[in-house]
Parts: C-alpha cells; sequence; structure tokens
C-alpha cells in the first residue's frame, strides 16, 4: 500500500471515529447508555454497522470515549493548568463562566454528565479517571479561593466525591 493510501485511511479513521463520538454523545445524552445501541450510533454517524467495533472495541469502548470529550469540553486540564499564574477568585470565575456557557450550549456533554453522575453508578465507570485529576486541581483552586489548605473542611459526602 502507498503512503498516501495509508494516509487517506488514517484521516478517514479519524473522522470515523469523530463522527462515531458525536453521534453516540447526542444518543446517549438523549436515550442513556442502556437504550442506545450501537446500530443506532452507526446509522445516526452514517458509518458501516461494524464501526463501533472496529474503531472502540464495542459499545462500552465508545461510551468511554463519549464521557471522555464530554469531560473535556467542560474543563480541559490543560486549560486548568495554564490558567494557575492567574488569581485563584480569577482562575474560578473563569472555569464557572465556562461551565454556565457549555450548559446552555444545546451541546450533548452537559445532560451526557448529568446523566452519568446520577445514574448511580458514576464511581465505577469512566467518569472517575477522567474527573480525579482534574478534582484535584479544582480542590486547590477552591481551598486558594477561600483561604484554607487543601483538604481542610471538606464538603459532607454527595454525588461529587468520588
Amino acid at each position: 500500500m502507498s503512503g498516501k493510501n495509508e494516509r487517506k485511511n488514517r484521516c478517514d479513521g479519524d473522522a470515523t471515529r469523530a463522527a462515531l463520538v458525536e453521534a453516540a454523545g447526542r444518543l446517549f445524552a438523549e436515550r442513556g447508555f442502556a437504550r442506545t445501541s450501537a446500530k443506532d450510533i452507526c446509522a445516526a454517524a452514517g458509518v458501516g454497522a461494524a464501526a463501533v467495533n472496529y474503531h472502540f472495541n464495542g459499545r462500552d469502548g465508545l461510551y468511554e470515549a463519549v464521557v471522555r470529550e464530554a469531560h473535556d469540553r467542560l474543563v480541559d486540564m490543560r486549560e486548568l493548568e495554564s490558567a494557575e499564574n492567574l488569581p485563584a477568585p480569577q482562575r474560578l470565575h473563569r472555569l464557572l463562566a465556562r461551565f454556565v456557557v457549555a450548559g446552555g450550549g444545546g451541546d450533548w456533554a452537559v445532560p451526557l454528565l448529568v446523566r452519568e453522575v446520577f445514574s448511580g453508578d458514576a464511581s465505577s465507570g469512566p467518569l472517575p479517571a477522567v474527573i480525579l485529576p482534574k478534582k484535584r486541581v479544582l480542590e486547590r483552586l477552591m481551598a486558594e479561593t477561600l483561604g484554607r489548605e487543601a483538604g481542610e473542611g471538606r464538603p459532607r459526602r454527595g454525588f461529587v466525591e468520588m
């Protein structure tokens, strides 16, 4: 196979993966994981029926990719780290503004994450691996904003606690 064909296939693969993530994100946010089939996702993405298995090793792998994408759309770790030199209140304001904009933007990320958090099983799915590094940065930000040490005066355990 020539280099040109290999490049075309790789780009087509990237486009297929992106289309699957977008279609699955919309459908998972609307219906939930249990009520969304791989066949529905492939149809919505306009790709072949085997694409979910080929690109993500099944619906579970796709769901993990979708949850990671949703969380990154809301809180990107690079963005959190790049703002470290700003005063804590300004960093917190930026972060909250991002949530407000994302929540009202018609995107599937917020509804999907809300569904994931309130599904009762968010602590064992893909979300903790995505959240924990960001959670540590946010805990430090909140502590700094409140003039406390990280971990001091923690809020009561709730759905955000993992």
